[in-house]
């Protein structure tokens, strides 16, 4: 044992990683759920607005020709590669003796993904994740051809035991980002969002949950482009528990498809995770 597991305490099983990645999996897929029965909920209001304009413009061709280069934009559009953030410089590993802080840098202990679509949801990449480096790469899209919604989220990090008493916890994070979220729509409408943040759980020592003490989400603009997003909690903690620290990320689409040669929509979101150090204070 160096001096690094000494001072953020024993590595957990890989048992224990399986029940925490599925812990992050039900949570997300719990979440998305809901936002896009949101999603469908505000289709369902604006549907009322769209039909009366739907049955006022009949059969137009000119309508039949506006859809048709909407839905040939949003095609093209998902093929494209987005630019992804610069890579920032590589961190070391370190401790510090006293009050003890600590830099998790790559390649970090664990890392989760989840994924889900429904309908005509198109996961572009699978959800990449790469604890090696570091990063995070999400691509979906939804409604080129027939309605559906599709979401991935991925999470890398790394745990902390109090080596005695309690404390207080601090926690840093500041990746780097590249996202674009485009939503297309001709007299209908389409959604699309993501966010990014930190979790931390909290765990007794023979591994059983007790609470999710940070689940931070940050809801990313949905204008393009690709910035660092400064991420910071503070926690209680005691050297009874022990507790996972995550950053994680996430994005969903949903969109009505093309169904109708008249009107229609779709969406894309692409996000791109750059995570150079995980930073803690225990004092």
């Amino acid at each position: 044992m160096d001096n690094f597991e000494r001072l953020i305490g024993p590595q957990p099983p890989k048992q224990f990683l399986t029940r925490s990645r599925a812990r992050l999996d039900a949570l997300w897929k719990s979440r998305t759920t809901q936002q896009i029965a949101r999603y469908k909920e505000q289709r369902s209001l604006s549907d009322a607005s769209f039909g009366v304009i739907r049955r006022l413009a009949g059969k137009d061709p000119k309508l039949a020709a506006a859809t048709e280069r909407i839905r040939a934009q949003a095609a093209a559009y998902a093929k494209k590669k987005p630019n992804l953030p610069d890579r920032p410089p590589k961190v070391p590993s370190r401790v510090r003796l006293g009050s003890i802080s600590a830099t998790f840098a790559p390649p970090f202990w664990g890392t989760w993904k989840s994924l889900s679509s429904q309908g005509d949801g198109w996961l572009g990449n699978g959800g990449l994740v790469n604890g090696n480096t570091g990063s995070i790469g999400l691509s979906v899209n939804a409604g080129f051809n027939n309605g559906g919604s599709a979401s991935e989220a991925a999470a890398l990090g790394g745990y902390f035991q109090p080596p005695a008493a309690n404390g207080i916890l601090d926690i840093f994070a500041n990746p780097s980002m590249g996202y674009d979220f485009q939503t297309w729509y001709f007299l209908d409408s389409a959604n699309a969002g993501g966010f990014i943040g930190l979790y931390v759980g909290e765990y007794t020592l023979r591994g059983q949950f007790q609470a999710a003490l940070v689940d931070q989400q940050i809801n990313i603009s949905s204008l393009g482009g690709s910035s660092s997003e400064p991420l910071a909690a503070s926690i209680w903690v005691d050297s009874d528990h022990f507790y996972e620290i995550w950053v994680w990320a996430g994005i969903n689409v949903e969109a009505a498809g093309y169904g109708s040669p008249f009107w229609g929509s779709s969406a894309s979101a692409v996000l791109n995770v750059y995570v150079p150090a995980i930073s803690i204070f225990y004092f």
